[in-house]
């Protein structure tokens, strides 16, 4: 995060092109701070999706428990901002182009739907859509605290 401060407080001194701005106001603006979430989820053989943490793979900035309902899924951050910024899902090769997942966000989760070939689908059933014992989706979200 201090690699981040450090170019806000010296964009905030020279203007960053927009002019020159107050002293008060680069201060304000080196008090953002930017926060990165990022996990692998993935379903097990019984369609139940889980937030992968092992040996080989680490979730950051998320709860571990991860709440799936008949048509979502939801991810909860470690604690809450006060802005939401960005949320990227991306699929492995396992789902290729047949699953996807996409969501938004609050200040606390990600609310993710599971998608089908193009259609919003139960989260335990994703595997009538793709051979079981692979895939996962990996998500990334930036937040914002001001």
């Amino acid at each position: 995060m201090k690699t981040l401060l450090l170019p806000l407080l010296i964009c905030g001194l020279s203007g960053c092109g927009g002019g020159p701005i107050s002293e008060a106001q680069a201060q304000a603006d080196a008090q953002i701070e930017i926060a990165q979430i990022f996990c692998i989820i993935r379903p097990d053989a019984s369609g139940r999706w889980y937030v992968q943490n092992d040996i080989d793979h680490h979730a950051q900035g998320c709860n571990l428990n991860l709440e799936q309902g008949g048509d979502y899924l939801r991810l909860y951050f470690n604690r809450q901002y006060t802005h939401a910024g960005t949320v990227q899902i991306s699929s492995d090769d396992d789902f290729r182009n047949k699953v996807q997942g996409f969501g938004n966000l609050g200040l606390t989760s990600t609310t993710i739907k599971i998608e089908c070939n193009g259609q919003v689908i139960d989260p335990a059933t994703v595997y009538s859509c793709v051979p079981p014992g692979g895939g996962n989706l990996w998500v990334n979200i930036t937040m914002v605290n001001k």
